[in-house]
């Protein structure tokens, strides 16, 4: 099995009006850790870390260029889940 590389960039917006508080962006790229080669189709999925039912999983699919956005994020830890066909799933805390 191949291994994936992550590169992020988490924004986060400043108070936004909203019923649980402000909101931030998951940007990121996933490419082959041994190549660089952008990874196409590549499931990401932030699992949001607690117990309030109004929060839930949020997720997106690479484009060619291995790029992802997911949006928006209510600030707060989780864990970033990367699977890719023929790579070891990966996974890794992100506070946003």
């Amino acid at each position: 099995m191949l291994l994936v590389c992550l590169v992020l960039c988490v924004l986060c917006a400043g108070p936004a009006v909203s019923r649980i508080g402000p909101f931030g962006i998951l940007k990121g790229r996933v490419i082959d850790a041994d190549t660089g080669v952008p990874i196409t189709g590549a499931s990401v999925v932030f699992k949001v870390e607690g117990e309030s039912i109004e929060l839930r999983d949020e997720a997106a699919v690479t484009q060619n260029n291995g790029k992802f956005v997911i949006s928006p994020l209510y600030v707060g830890p989780g864990c970033l889940v990367v699977e890719a066909k023929g790579y070891h799933t990966l996974r890794t805390v992100v506070v946003i």
